[in-house]
């Protein structure tokens, strides 16, 4: 692999392309945030109970997960970790 904190990533890559366009988008998002740091959100999700004071000097990151309250479709897993909205702090 060209990424050595992530040594299975051909083969989890190679099977995202045969399996689930989508888990491979959201591979990819976190590549791209764990390699520049950033935030990532989808353009129609936005956080309902976030505030930028919420992070602190330690964090490295911010991730939402999802919440029974906010499924009504079961359109995601709850207490999943959400990939609609993210954030790494820059290695």
């Amino acid at each position: 692999s060209d990424i050595p904190e992530f040594p299975q990533l051909p083969i989890v890559w190679k099977n995202c392309a045969k399996h689930n366009r989508a888990v491979k988008q959201n591979l990819w998002k976190l590549l791209v945030l764990w390699e520049y740091g950033g935030f990532f959100a989808d353009l129609d999700s936005a956080p309902n109970h976030f505030h930028p004071s919420e992070i602190n000097d330690l964090d490295y990151g911010i991730f939402l997960v999802n919440g029974a309250e906010n499924n009504n479709d079961d359109s995601f897993d709850v207490n999943a970790t959400a990939v609609y909205f993210m954030g790494v702090a820059p290695k």
